[in-house]
Formats: structure tokens, sequence, C-alpha cells
């Protein structure tokens, strides 16, 4: 054999890249489903906790109908579980959730939400005032009531959706597709979802025009503002 036909030696690991292969162990992969089950209940838990310490159920039913207000918190956890599934779960045979679908499920699922709180608040039983909030401010319809009303509701929200939020983010920072805003929709929107849930067991505000837009923008806020912010920070810059 020649020498050109001899074989030439493999090259020797540097020490870095020898203690580095002693160290290396298997990658963990990701486990979609006990991913989202962990952040639903966590979520859920944090609600469940602000009710019984923080924000206390009200006592009486404050004008809604039993079967309204049934119906509402029934809808409500499942527009939570629905829109955060969508987010954290890829389709069959997919490794990433797909923006567009979960964007489209976003704003039907809040749409259809804010349709049925609308419903619900239009179907409160009349003139039953609140006598912490609204007595102060005036009747139960006026704008001024309207304007007392609303800052609690929407810091009693904001405290809601901090946590599922953070959970949610932290679960798919690593897998967010483009157009992650998409997604985004639907962390806000299963985030808002929890929040209206709360706010509707605990606000103890009797007023059609209240529980219609200041809990409708509860709805709603969340996904607009991470839509807006994602938009802006993964997919924009």
């Amino acid at each position: 054999m020649s020498a050109e036909d001899s074989p030439v030696p493999s090259p020797q690991l540097s020490p870095a890249l020898s203690q580095a292969l002693v160290g290396l162990r298997p990658v963990r992969t990701r486990r979609p489903l006990r991913t989202f089950v962990s952040v639903a209940t966590l979520s859920l838990g944090y609600a469940i906790a602000l009710l019984a310490c923080r924000f206390p159920p009200r006592l009486s039913p404050n004008g809604f109908p039993p079967l309204a207000n049934v119906l509402y918190v029934a809808a409500c956890l499942a527009t939570f579980l629905v829109l955060a599934g969508c987010a954290m779960l890829p389709a069959r045979g997919q490794v990433l959730s797909s923006g567009i679908a979960v964007g489209r499920r976003a704003a039907v699922g809040i749409g259809a939400l804010v349709a049925l709180n609308v419903v619900v608040a239009m179907s409160m039983v009349p003139d039953v005032a609140d006598i912490a909030i609204v007595a102060e401010a005036g009747s139960a319809g006026s704008w001024e009531a309207l304007c007392a009303s609303a800052p609690p509701c929407l810091m009693i929200g904001l405290t809601i959706v901090i946590v599922p939020v953070t959970l949610s983010f932290r679960a798919t920072r690593s897998v967010l597709p483009m157009g992650a805003w998409r997604v985004a929709l639907g962390i806000g929107g299963a985030a808002g979802a929890l929040a209206g849930l709360v706010l509707h067991l605990h606000c103890a505000v009797a007023g059609s025009a209240h529980a219609a837009l200041v809990h409708s923008a509860v709805l709603v806020a969340p996904a607009i503002v991470l839509g807006v912010v994602v938009w802006r920070v993964r997919d924009v810059v």
C-alpha cells in the first residue's frame, strides 16, 4: 500500500471538547399536553385562591338570573381552556401550534364571550344598586357611577391575568412560531376569560352598563395588548 492510500489519522479532540462530551446528557423532549395541564391547573388554582382570599364571591345573585350565571361561568371556563390549549398544543402531526388557527379561534372565542356577556348583562334585574360603589356616585345607570366602578374591576382583571399570561409565555417562549402575535391573542384571550370568570363571581356592581362595558373590556384588553406587544417586539424588531 502506498503512502497516498494509507488512512489519515483522526485528529485528537481538544480537552475542552472531551470534557464537554463527558458531561453530555440526553435532551428532554417537549411534552405539550403536560405543559398545558400544568399551566391550566396553576392558573385555575390562582383564580380560586383569589376568590377564596382576596376577591370573595358576592353573596347575592346581584340581579343576574341563576341560569345566566351558570351559563356565563361555564362559557368563561370553556373559553379559557380552549384558547390556552390552542396556544400550547400543536395540531396532530405538527411540532408547533398554528398561529393562524390560534388567531382565528381567539377572535371567535373572545367575540362570542363578549356577546354572551352583553346578553347576560342586559338580563339583569333593573334598579338594583350596589351599596359600596354605586350609592356614592349616583344611580346605577349614571355615567358617574360607571366611571367610579370601572377602575376597581379593571385592576382586579389585571391582577388575575398576570399569572396565566406569565405561565403561558414561559411555557411557549422557545417554540413561538412566526406570526407569534396570533398565539399571543390566544394566550391573552384565555387570560381575559379567566379574569372575566372571577370578576363575574366577585363584582357587586349591579348595573347593566357596568357589566356590559367594563367586564367586556376585561375580556378583550389582554388579547389586544399582548397581540400588539408581541407583534412589535418579536415579529417586527
